[in-house]
């Protein structure tokens, strides 16, 4: 699919382009019109998809594989299903009540029994494909093979009923009827997608035609009150998702701007669909495997992701279980009803769509975000995605993704819009954030969640942008600084990392003086501030060093991490050396120096234990610091809020970039890196101004 996207006065129009399999992502500033543009694109397929109805494919090749697919597992699980357990399906189908739904209802048994006696009075018969002997009608099941009874618009198998579950011999017979049975439906399907090919070869080329577009906004409504159930599933998809022939009344006229309250649509498309393949299943010829319904994808996704979380259905009620109890679907938090939004509204959409979503971070936890989307992805293979988003992370996980810079946008729709793919060592939604920015940027380790975020309270003359790992740090601070970004309105870039990483302090990358960021709040003037503002008992300097000191020997892990990490480079160290200068292959085993190799892991030991041992007899002298710079496990924080009375490390991490008082931010700053701002960033092309030091 190609689309013209209208350029702003004295530009060049702006060629979208999409198709299946394909995602894209939309960046810019805020105010942009990325959403606009998302509305537009939804709008203009859509009327595309409208006027172009007739000449549009329907890929019965496709669904006849499906059909295929679906009755070859029919066939392997009649296979496999031992004797008993198909006994008891059988029994439990002739027990079960006529009408599914209706728990009251007669049992087909029972119905048939009446039937046979001539009871059944106002109700609508059908016999369909029997043969019988003996009189017409039959007063038995022994005078009819084969075919269906259809009673009411409810089929019974004839040869599923005269089963008997206490002869092996007749569930045997009845298993390999229903197999060659199945087999001969394979056959057919077969047949006919042959014949497809023929009659309709001129449209194999557009297979990869986008059919629809469905577009999830970024003002979307997470509450639903009743469940107003359709009989029809494809009336309650359309319902949910719209008509390309009237796209804007999904919106209320509204397409950007309004909220997308439709959370109780999407569980009535759902459930309707659930109760549709129910019945079918219930009143179907073959008792065979449930087809998988919507919801029950939606289902397995979402266990997939929070494992911690079961969420089942019954019937129409959606509960997520755990541990100590359960709870319904309009109780979840505001993350768990979002995956299940998301996720249940790709389920949702016609095959061969584009789908459009604004904003997929809302309310997710980033760990999440990345794999949900993942999983939606290969659910459909079928679909093109774009993303409109404010996520770093994320940005980075939509590898292989179309990249597209929005920086304006003119009413009512016309955009400063290109595609680029220069930018693919940067998380692209970084430019998003810069663009607007005044101030140089700030890249630091950790997440918009994690106690990092505290240096936007001291580094307050940047733009602090928290970015995963140190690896990150380092490779956007360089990456950002090497390129040419004048257009997007950005200069100086600086990174902030942990002490624990190797790399030496650089003119634009610094490295705290501790091993990891909590360690700092460990350093004796800070943290008896920390017990002054959680109103704790300050033991006194000397008391608190020997405090953190045992702290310290207790935790183990990390050192184990260690001396694991240093053995594990003295063997590839030795190893890749050997790589490099064998001649042949065969010979790397035998020259590898085991003994020297040794020697190498044994010193690397004795080193890591040395260090360890040093620091620890400084702070046992009254000096913490040498302790805190190669510590680098996340204990010690666990330790200082018990000892604050707080319940737990997380807790305080969240309490920690709360406090405001000027002598912790004072004390804090001086134990952090001090940058040089070279240039301060202008709109216009002025000249750069120095900054003081920070």
């Amino acid at each position: 699919m190609e689309l013209i996207i209208p350029h702003i006065e004295n530009g060049e129009d702006f060629t979208f382009s999409i198709k299946p399999g394909d995602r894209a992502l939309f960046l810019g500033p805020n105010g942009a019109g990325k959403s606009r543009l998302g509305a537009f694109i939804e709008s203009e397929l859509s009327n595309h998809i409208f006027h172009n109805n007739n000449n549009l494919p329907i890929n019965d090749d496709k669904s006849i594989d499906q059909g295929i697919a679906q009755k070859q597992q029919e066939v392997e699980y009649l296979k496999s299903i031992p004797i008993e357990l198909l006994a008891e399906q059988i029994q439990e189908h002739k027990n079960s009540p006529f009408h599914s739904f209706i728990p009251t209802s007669l049992s087909r048994t029972k119905i048939l029994e009446l039937l046979f006696q001539g009871k059944l009075h106002n109700h609508q018969i059908q016999f369909e494909s029997n043969s019988f002997i003996g009189s017409i009608p039959p007063r038995s099941l022994d005078e009819i093979f084969g075919g269906r009874i259809v009673i009411d618009g409810i089929h019974i198998d004839v040869e599923l009923m005269k089963t008997n579950t206490d002869s092996k011999q007749s569930i045997q017979k009845f298993k390999e009827n229903q197999i060659k049975n199945i087999e001969q439906q394979i056959d057919d399907l077969n047949l006919k997608k042959l014949g497809f090919h023929k009659v309709d070869q001129k449209n194999i080329d557009k297979s990869d035609a986008l059919n629809f577009c469905h577009r999830i906004s970024g003002h979307r409504s997470l509450i639903y009150n009743q469940l107003p159930l359709k009989s029809d599933p494809s009336e309650a998809q359309k319902d949910l998702i719209g008509d390309v022939s009237h796209i804007q009344q999904k919106w209320n006229g509204k397409p950007t701007g309004g909220l997308q309250a439709d959370f109780e649509k999407l569980l009535v498309a759902l459930m309707s669909d659930e109760i549709s393949a129910s019945l079918n299943f219930k009143q179907s010829n073959y008792l065979l495997l449930r087809p998988t319904t919507k919801l029950d994808l939606v289902i397995k996704t979402w266990n997939e992701l929070l494992p911690n979380r079961e969420l089942k259905s019954s019937g129409a009620d959606i509960r997520i279980s755990f541990a100590d109890g359960d709870y319904k679907l309009d109780q979840c938090s505001e993350g768990e009803k979002s995956i299940f939004y998301i996720l249940g509204q790709c389920t949702m959409a016609p095959e061969n769509s584009l789908i459009i979503i604004d904003e997929p971070e809302i309310h997710i936890n980033k760990s999440i975000l990345p794999n949900l989307f993942d999983k939606i992805e290969s659910s459909r293979p079928d679909c093109a995605f774009i993303y409109i988003t404010h996520d770093i992370d994320f940005s980075r996980s939509r590898s292989d993704s179309k990249i597209y810079i929005v920086k304006n946008y003119c009413h009512p729709n016309k955009w400063d819009a290109f595609s680029t793919d220069s930018l693919s060592e940067i998380p692209r939604e970084i430019i998003t954030r810069i663009a607007g920015s005044r101030k140089p940027i700030l890249f630091c380790e950790g997440d918009e969640s994690s106690i990092d975020n505290i240096y936007k309270s001291v580094y307050t003359e940047f733009t602090v942008i928290p970015v995963s790992s140190c690896k990150d740090v380092i490779a956007l601070t360089t990456s950002f600084n090497n390129q040419n970004a004048n257009s997007l309105h950005y200069v100086d870039c600086y990174g902030l990392i942990d002490g624990d990483n190797q790399t030496n302090n650089q003119e634009k990358i610094k490295r705290l003086d501790v091993g990891l960021i909590e360690n700092i709040f460990l350093i004796p003037e800070i943290a008896e501030i920390l017990y002054e503002e959680f109103r704790a008992d300050w033991p006194g300097k000397g008391p608190y060093t020997q405090l953190v000191t045992s702290w310290a020997k207790r935790c183990v892990d990390w050192r184990k991490k260690n001396i694991g990490d240093q053995i594990r480079y003295a063997i590839e160290s030795e190893i890749n050396q050997k790589i490099k200068t064998s001649k042949k292959p065969s010979n790397i085993q035998e020259e590898i120096d085991l003994e020297g190799l040794k020697s190498s892991i044994e010193s690397a030991i004795k080193n890591e234990l040395g260090s360890f041992n040093d620091c620890l007899a400084k702070a046992e002298n009254g000096n913490i610091l040498p302790l805190l710079a190669i510590h680098r496990g996340k204990g010690l924080l666990s330790d200082l809020a018990k000892a604050l009375g707080i319940s737990g490390k997380n807790i305080l991490i969240e309490k920690i970039p709360k406090i405001k008082s000027e002598k912790f931010l004072t004390t804090f700053r001086q134990h952090l890196p001090k940058f040089s701002i070279e240039r301060q960033l202008t709109c216009n092309s002025a000249s750069p101004t120095p900054s003081p030091t920070a």
